[in-house]
């Protein structure tokens, strides 16, 4: 039989088809490892990850179970049955592995690491700051840890500090963009009136309609700014902002200027909000095409009368977030409102949901085919004006409606991205927007039913002011 440190070529090949993905391949050099040394420490360990990754969770699961048992006193074998239990929302049981690693091993930081994450479930606190800064000291400090602890820091307001670890995003691995995308070197932060930035942006549409209300300010830095955004808002930012070069994501994107310097439009807010003090209500910064929304007032006036119409969304597409959907028969009792029309604004596929909703509860969701809320970012601008209140979970939908300047409510998970805060019903993106939050995660029946309650003296102020506009009383 082989010794372990016999294995280290075959271990370092499987880790690294691990980290190229090649998670198939991974497992087989694994198996083959395990088969030269069933006693290797860390095989069981990787090969749950492998099992993870290639969507057989139980496998995995079981894997990480029997590495802990093999190995009782081994810190690493707790560390990974902790990240198991984690990854299976056994968070009690996570707790306990990953504490265990650490009183095994209290150098081990990246269990330090896991253990924040697993305190922040329960809310951004100086506790979880604390957690977080205990993994520093321990000399965790990769950049996927930066991540975290910078993303909680934003959501408790802490600007300053929480910038430049938010930055370090765009090294790890999941963003896979450096800051070298582009030629010209980094914008420092100060006025360069002889210059033109290029801005640009590596995450997603609701990003960039966030990090957009800070073009205006930014043209008293600059000569010239090249707004580099996704294709979709091309016309819509074009439109909201001619005095600035809008240009559409490409691989090879053509810009009229050679840009002198460049920034992550998150970059911009690092330099330009860096405290409380500096938010500004932007008021309404986006624009949409007049002709088309008067068209769509007009038609669903025919439609519908003159009810207010109140636009809904309920999911997320993205997949790593499913926390944030609220699923569609949960909204029952906001769809009972007969005083309002309640109007589909989900992207993506929703006749699953719909037949979901009519077969469950017997309730319908009026639908708009002719606009596309995925494709067509334009058209949904329109779509979103021409409603009377914007009711959506926190995707791309809510971004848009309060860049427009629409009355919306947001509805948000336990644990919401840092842009809501990690309290109240205010946030210093959208000062304009209400926000309802879970007191439990996956909880959503007593977030829908205060929204549903809230509803009635909204509809009736609407009834008398022709507006949803303004704060409702407790």
């Amino acid at each position: 039989m082989t010794t372990e440190s016999d294995s280290v070529p075959l271990l370092q090949r499987a880790r690294e088809a691990y980290d190229a993905k090649r998670y198939a391949e991974a497992s087989q050099l694994i198996r083959r490892l395990i088969a030269e040394n069933p006693a290797h420490i860390q095989a069981s360990g990787i090969l749950g990850h492998c099992h993870l990754r290639l969507g057989n969770r139980g496998a995995g699961a079981r894997e990480f179970v029997k590495h802990a048992q093999v190995r009782p006193g081994d810190p690493i074998a707790h560390f990974w049955r902790g990240a198991s239990d984690y990854a299976e929302d056994n968070v009690a049981s996570a707790l306990q592995h990953t504490r265990r690693a650490l009183a095994l091993d209290p150098a081990l930081s990246s269990a330090a690491h896991n253990l924040a994450n697993m305190v922040a479930r329960g809310g951004a606190s100086l506790g979880t700051v604390r957690a977080y800064e205990q993994a520093r000291i321990l000399g965790h400090d990769s950049d996927g840890f930066a991540l975290d602890f910078g993303r909680l820091l934003l959501a408790l307001g802490r600007w300053e500090e929480g910038w430049p670890l938010y930055e370090r995003r765009l090294h790890t691995r999941r963003f896979a963009l450096a800051p070298t995308r582009h030629d010209p070197p980094l914008w420092d932060g100060s006025p360069q009136p002889e210059a033109t930035c290029l801005i640009w942006n590596e995450a997603n549409v609701g990003d960039e309609i966030q990090f957009a209300q800070l073009l205006t300010e930014a043209q008293s830095l600059f000569r010239h700014i090249i707004f580099e955004c996704d294709p979709r808002l091309e016309t819509l930012f074009r439109r909201s902002f001619p005095r600035v070069e809008v240009v559409a994501r490409t691989d090879r994107p053509e810009f009229s200027i050679t840009p002198d310097v460049q920034c992550t439009s998150s970059a911009l807010a690092m330099h330009l909000r860096r405290k409380d003090e500096d938010f500004k209500d932007q008021g309404i910064y986006l624009k949409a095409d007049p002709t088309r929304v008067e068209r769509y007032r007009t038609r669903w006036r025919d439609r519908f009368g003159e009810r207010p119409i109140i636009g809904i969304s309920w999911r997320s597409a993205n997949m790593r977030f499913t926390s944030k959907t609220a699923a569609l028969p949960l909204w029952q009792d906001v769809l009972k409102c007969q005083d309002a029309v309640i109007l589909s604004l989900q992207y993506g596929e929703i006749d699953s949901d719909l037949a979901s909703l009519q077969a469950s509860t017997g309730q319908g969701v009026e639908t708009d085919p002719e606009i596309d809320p995925l494709n067509d970012l334009d058209g949904f601008a329109a779509q979103l004006m021409a409603v009377d209140l914007v009711i959506s979970i926190s995707n791309s939908t809510v971004h848009q409606a309060s860049a427009l300047g629409r009355p919306a409510w947001c509805l948000l998970s336990r644990i919401p991205d840092w842009r809501w805060m990690a309290s109240g019903d205010l946030c210093p993106w959208y000062p304009r927007l209400r926000l309802y939050r879970q007191d439990e995660r996956r909880e959503w029946a007593p977030v829908l039913a205060q929204v549903a309650h809230d509803l009635t003296p909204a509809i009736e102020r609407w009834q008398t002011s022709g507006s949803f506009e303004g704060r409702l009383l407790a």
